[in-house]
Parts: C-alpha cells; structure tokens; sequence
C-alpha cells in the first residue's frame, strides 16, 4: 500500500449553525398518510391494512378511530379481515396505544427518549404493566436512576413510600452504589446511614425512612433473594456468590500437587535469561520464584516498578515451555494483554478472549474448562471479583498458576480487591520482589514512585542534574495550560529529544473539567497538530495521536491501544492508522472506537506505558487524587516524568488512602472457604462495556450490565454506553 500518511490538507467541510434538540414531544397523529404509518406500526398490522382501515373509517375523529380499531367486531367490517385478522389488528393497536401512553407518561416524567426506547425494547407488549405494577424494575434499563424510577413508582398507585418493594429496590440500589465503588458489601450501619468519608450514601438518604423501617425488611429482603447478609456484612446476593467462587476454586486449585518440573539451573546456580538480546542473570529472589512456579500449583509475584516482575514472567514462561506445557497468558485489558505478549514473545490474550466471551456470555466455564497446563494471570491488580470468579471457574485442576501484579497500584474499577485479599489471606505463596535492579536503581521515576506509595517525602532532582523526574510547581489552571505548552512545545523536544506527538502522553484524573482529557486533547490536538486534515465526523485529524477506547478482535487493536492517523480518504471514509508499525485499515463502521489521545486519565494508561508523561496536580482533582492513583500514573513514565501543579495536592494525595479501604471478604473467605459451590448465572454473565457520564464527561468501564451512578460525579440519569470493550 502506497503513499498512505502522505500530505495533509485543510478540513473539507466549513459546517454552519447547528441546533440541538432539548426537548420532542410524543404527539397523536392526524388522518392521512401519517395515520397509516402509524397503525401500521402496530404488531401485526402492517400498511395495506392500515390503508383499508383508515378508508374505511375515515370519517371519524381521530380519537373515536384509534378506539374503534382496538374493536374485533368493528375490525371484520372490512373487507379482507375476517375474525383471526380482525383479533390481530385489534391486539396490536391496543399494544401500539399503549406504548404511546407509556412514552408520554414517563417523558412526563423526564425520562430520556432513548431510555424510553429501551424500556420498549426489554419489556416488549409487557412494558405498560412491569412500569405499572413493578417500577423499580426500570433501574434494570440503562439511562433511568433511582430518583427517577422511585418518582414513577410513588406516582403509580402500587407502591406506598414504606413498601416493602420500595425499600427493597432502595437498599439493592444502595449496595449497587457501593459496589460501583469498588465493595462488595456494606456493614448494616453503613448500609443504612451511609459513609461519608468514603462517598456512600446510605438507605436512609436514599429512601428518606428511618433506620429501623428499613433495617426491619432486611431478613425478608434476603428471603427474596436479593442480598446475603453474613454476620455484620450485607452482600448482593450476585456479589457474595462471586467471592464465594474465587476462594473456592483458588482454593482447590492451589492443594492440587503437580509435578516438579526442572528450573532450569543446577541447585544453588541462579537463572541467566536473555531479553531483547541482552543476557540477564536473576537475583535470588527472582529466582526463588521461577523454582517455586515449578514445584507450587498457584503463586503470587508482586512488586512495584523496577524490580524484575518482567524478567520473572520471561523466565517462568520459557522454563514452562521447556517442560512441553501448554501455556495461557492473558491479562484484564487488551492494553495489558499486548505488554504481556511483548515481554514474553508467546500470544497474550485478555480475559474475556481466553474465555471465549461472545453474545451468550462465556463459552468457557465449569461446564467446558480451558484446556492449558500452565497459566500466567498479569497486571492482576486491575482484577475485579466478578471476572476472577468466570476465569477461576474455567481453570481445569491441575493447571500451574502465576499470578503477577502491584498492589499498590490503582484497583479494579469494579468491585473487589482480588490481588490484595490473596495477599492478605497468605494462604497462596507470595513472592515479594523490593530490590530495585541495577538499571533502575539510577532513575528518579522509580526512586520517587517507591518513595511516593511508601508515604516518604519525593527526591528532586540537583540544580544542573540531569534528571528523568522533574516537578514544576503551578497553582492556576491557565499557569499549569501555560507550563504544559511549554513542555510539549519547547522543553522537551529539545531537551530530551522526545517527540511531543508519539512519545509524550499528558495523564490527568478526570475527562470532564478544564483540565480534564476532553479539553486537554482539544487543547493540544490544535497546539499539536493544527492542520491536520479532519477525518469526516469524527473528533480527530491525520496525523493526530489517538487511542482505541474499545477492544476490535478483527483489527486486533484493543481498549487502551495508541496509535497515529496517517490519512483520510473522503470518498471511501476509511483512514489509514499505524499501531506499532503495523499499517491498519480502519473503515467507518471501526471509526466510532478512536479518541484524541494526547491526554488520557490514569485509570486508561494502567497497564501500558509511555516514554515520557507529564502528569497533572492540581486542587480541583482534589477528591480523585488518590496515592494509588498518583503512583500508578508515575509508573507508566518510562524515559522522562514531569508533575505539573501543586505542592500542597501532591502532599494531600499521598495521604488519601480511600482506594485502600475497600469493603471486601475475599481475604476471609479464601482461610474459610464456603463448603457449596455457587452457580454463576448466565443472566450476570459479565458484559464489559465502555460508559461515559454526560454530566462530567468522565468515561469508564464496567463489568456490570448497569451502571447505577458515575463513580466520580455520582450523576445516575446522565449514563450512556460508548461500547464493547
């Protein structure tokens, strides 16, 4: 292929004013043309009928019409419908009314069309009655919250403000919040009054009742199914099965013995590996672990930056390759996944590839186990409970296990804390790697990073020294914009001889403020790249950074990938993209999974890295930045870091240890394992899907099917999906 990034032109297209629908009312439609097309809607009907009906009874007023046609006996007075036809069309146009008799009513109630749109579509002919009767089931439908469906409900006439089906739906709703927070249950007191420190909010605030009213439902919510209550601690139900499953399965797993296979290396000799052509001799420790892979059914390799987890991998691999086994790798993201595959030489896959996700769910389970020996989990930190109960449910016995990751770094964006709580547990060998090699041990990155999540004060560099970590102190959002310019523009490239285009990546908390990655990418895609040609309707230009915010099999790009564009071709709407010097075609149906990418959140860049960051703190990332958080965006600097902001908030964030303070059992569960193994049902078969909050623009992923509220703004009617990871 040809000439694909050459030249750049102006943008094509100058638009004019635009308008934006603030508001559409669902109205009756007059006789005419309209009329047909809106009888013919119903089910069943179709549009000859709908012309014979409307000639037939053209006469009539159009309320008088649309109630005559929901008659059978008036229906066979036309000719061609006889008594089935006619109790069909009748069928259908009663079910056609009452759809849009439910559309005016909840848009009454402010309801979003395309949430309206969604309700029709899951509870087809039944919507009118699950609205009437059971109204909290519409929290089951993407874009509608609590308020919203408790406003519904109260105004049904079914449910009273202290009914058991509303305090049910609300104590559901307040662990699903919590949840979306990372705990996989609440202790009762917190369950019903909240927590402030921790953003919970409680039952009582939710449902305006007292304490008691509430606390008085627990034991027949609980007979209902829908939560588990395990001494003090209150599950959803859904959740308590899943961390039942984790222990259990990492339980059996572990006591099975395996064979002893050969390190490698003579007794007392250390491992030599070679790595991107360079030989590499293994510390004792690193050591340990490769032999301890060889004897022990599951480990645990964790550490911070710099110590060697990689080397380890390597080494565990090719050691598990010369024994004949037949080895996974896999990882939570894409992004991760391709890290893995890179340092390794061998195929990484992610999760829910391994598993064979498709439109049913999981095709790998207990009821069809992978077929591997030998398994190596990275990046495990990013592990929610929800997908290390489907992978440790499809793990054969037998099957040798390494699990690698860094606690310390941010935790799963669902809920759980799986690497920490085994951990914690101890009932899984853990090797604990703290020295810091040779080649990193002169680095400030990794210097300051171990100092940063230890709590110690950070190490600047000398005046002169020639540092790969520097801080630039800034207190206004117009002087750190000012200083970023400046970095991108002038001292970097000629400094550090870094391209501000390919090699540079701006991390930020948050999308959604004037320092967030929406405006940042705006920004500096204009500083950057200011005629770069516009790629149809999409936000971005030739020759723009951008990043797949979804996982595309086909194109084998992945949520997190960062690539160029290198041309757009108006006629056929297709571009031409380079990831990691593979040339990749991207059609217009592809198109819709890229964003700007010269600025992306912390949580986005974990598990991948970049040669130089220059990471954002400021005062009004105040609640978001977290130790785990400061420190995970440290670590993926590889070359250069550069902190931009105030002192004070780096000193603030050190302290804020809310990540570490999840509310999970899994530790306890894995030293008393529950005796039954639950069934994971294929209704909460994990669906990982990619949301952005229109409140504050912040994108996120899940593992869940719904998300209840934004995990930063807490906003619950403002959710849309962006797409499958």
């Amino acid at each position: 292929m040809e000439s694909k990034g050459s030249g750049r032109a102006k943008t094509a297209i100058e638009w004019g004013r635009q308008f934006q629908v603030q508001e559409a009312t669902v109205g009756r439609p007059e006789i005419g043309p309209g009329l047909i097309e809106w009888i013919a809607q119903a089910p069943g009907v179709g549009k000859v009928t709908a012309k014979g009906i409307v000639k037939h009874f053209g006469d009539m007023e159009i309320e008088e019409l649309l109630e005559t046609i929901k008659d059978p006996a008036r229906l066979e007075e036309i000719d061609g419908i006889g008594p089935a036809k006619a109790k069909a069309v009748a069928r259908g146009s009663r079910k056609r009314s009452e759809r849009d008799q439910l559309t005016m009513d909840l848009r009454d109630k402010h309801v979003p069309l395309a949430a309206v749109a969604r309700v029709l579509r899951k509870f087809g002919d039944d919507a009118s009655e699950v609205v009437r009767r059971y109204p909290y089931g519409l929290l089951d439908v993407r874009g509608i919250g609590f308020a919203t469906a408790d406003k519904i409900a109260l105004a049904s006439g079914f449910v009273s403000y202290g009914s058991f089906q509303r305090i049910q739906a609300g104590v559901v709703e307040t662990l699903n919040q919590a949840a979306g927070r990372g705990h996989a249950y609440l202790p009762i007191k917190i369950l019903l009054n909240g927590d402030k420190d921790r953003g919970l909010k409680g039952a009582t605030r939710l449902l305006k009742l007292k304490e008691a009213t509430i606390g008085g439902y627990l034991r027949k919510i609980v007979n209902s199914g829908k939560i588990h209550i395990d001494g003090n601690s209150v599950y959803l139900d859904k959740n308590n099965r899943e961390e039942s499953v984790v222990s259990i399965r990492l339980s059996a797993l572990s006591k099975v013995k395996v064979a002893t296979i050969e390190a490698g290396a003579l007794p007392g000799q250390l491992m030599t590996i070679t790595s991107n052509e360079t030989a590499v001799t293994l510390s004792h420790d690193q050591n340990y672990a490769v032999t301890t892979s060889c004897h022990q059914p599951v480990i645990v390799v964790t550490g911070g930056p710099g110590v060697g987890k990689t080397a380890i991998t390597q080494a565990i691999v090719k050691t598990w390759h010369r024994a004949g086994l037949n080895i996974e790798l896999c990882a939570p993201t894409g992004k991760a996944a391709k890290q893995l595959e890179k340092a390794t030489g061998c195929e990484a896959k992610t999760i829910h590839r391994l598993l064979e996700y498709g439109p049913q769910g999981f095709a790998r389970s207990r009821q069809f186990r992978l077929s591997c020996q030998a398994l190596v989990v990275d990046e495990s930190s990013m592990l929610t409970t929800s997908m290390a109960a489907r992978l440790l449910d499809a793990i054969p016995l037998g099957c040798r296990i390494v699990i690698v990751g860094d606690q310390d770094q941010l935790p799963s964006i669902g809920y759980g804390a799986v690497l920490r709580d085994i951990i914690k547990s101890e009932k899984i060998p853990v090797i604990r790697l703290n020295k810091v090699f040779r080649q990193s041990a002169g680095s400030r990155i990794v210097t300051n990073a171990h100092r940063f999540i230890n709590g110690k004060p950070l190490e600047y560099p000398g005046h002169g020294e020639n540092s790969d970590f520097w801080i630039h102190r800034k207190n206004t959002s117009a002087g750190i914009l000012e200083a970023l310019d400046g970095f991108l523009t002038r001292h970097i490239p000629e400094r550090f001889g870094l391209d501000p285009l390919k090699d540079v990546m701006v991390l930020t908390p948050l999308n959604g403020t004037e320092l967030g990655t929406v405006a940042l990418n705006l920004r500096l895609q204009s500083l950057l790249n200011p005629d770069g040609q516009k790629v149809g309707n999409w936000p971005i230009r030739v020759g723009d950074r951008v990043m797949q915010v979804r996982n595309n099999y086909a194109l084998k790009t992945f949520n997190g990938d960062v690539g160029a564009v290198l041309s757009w071709d108006q006629r056929k709407k297709e571009a031409w993209l380079q990831f990691e010097n593979r040339d990749i075609l991207y059609t217009k149906e592809h198109l819709e999974g890229l964003l700007p990418a010269y600025a992306c959140t912390v949580h986005k860049a974990q598990g991948g890295g970049f040669p130089a960051v220059i990471m954002i703190v400021h005062d009004e990332h105040k609640w978001h930045l977290k130790r785990s958080l400061v420190y995970t965006g440290m670590t993926r600097a590889e070359k250069l870091l550069v902190l931009i902001g105030q002192s004070a908030t780096l000193t603030y964030a050190s302290g804020n240890l809310r990540d570490a303070n999840r509310f999970t059992g899994l530790a306890e569960k894995l030293l008393h394992p529950p005796s039954e193994l639950p069934e994971l049902n294929r209704a909460e078969m994990i669906k990982s899907k990619l949301y952005t909050c229109d409140a504050c623009q912040r994108s996120f992923a899940s593992d869940s099917p719904q998300i209840f509220e934004c995990p930063e703004c807490g906003e619950s009617d403002q959710i849309r999906e962006l797409g499958n990871e």
